[in-house]
């Protein structure tokens, strides 16, 4: 028995021209959306720089640049006086001898008579100014 096709050969050839096509049209939209892609990445990137430079110009140049800005007139150069920061004041703790002193583990604790107890140092208040964790303070077991 004679097998026929299920489309005539021109019909199939015709197809595939146009499937070819379609293939094609479509590589060239890909193409295009990808270079377009890149080239709109790139407009960003460069305006973006612009607008910073800008940005940086109007202000008299870059945040911590002295030297930006037209010199001043007579020839004098401007000098910039740092403003002194205030410190908050520490509160004052309560020193010297004391019933508190630092264990062998680095926790300051109340001693009846830390002296007795041999400790190197002992402090007034329950933080003993936060020296335990040195070695040399801890008083021996």
């Amino acid at each position: 028995m004679e097998q026929y096709p299920a489309v005539s050969p021109s019909l199939f050839r015709t197809l595939t021209a146009q499937k070819k096509m379609v293939l094609v049209g479509a590589g060239i939209l890909i193409f295009f959306a990808y270079v377009g892609l890149n080239i709109g990445i790139w407009r960003y990137a460069r305006n973006s720089g612009k607008a910073a430079q800008t940005v940086a110009q109007e202000n008299g140049g870059a945040a911590g640049d002295e030297n930006a800005g037209p010199p001043p007139a007579g020839g004098l150069t401007p000098t910039i006086t740092p403003t002194p920061r205030s410190t908050p004041t520490p509160t004052p703790r309560p020193t010297g001898p004391g019933p508190y002193a630092c264990d062998p583990l680095g926790i300051c604790n109340h001693y009846g008579d830390a002296q007795r107890k041999e400790c190197p140092k002992t402090y007034a208040d329950d933080h003993c100014l936060d020296e335990c964790s040195d070695i040399k303070v801890q008083c021996p077991k």
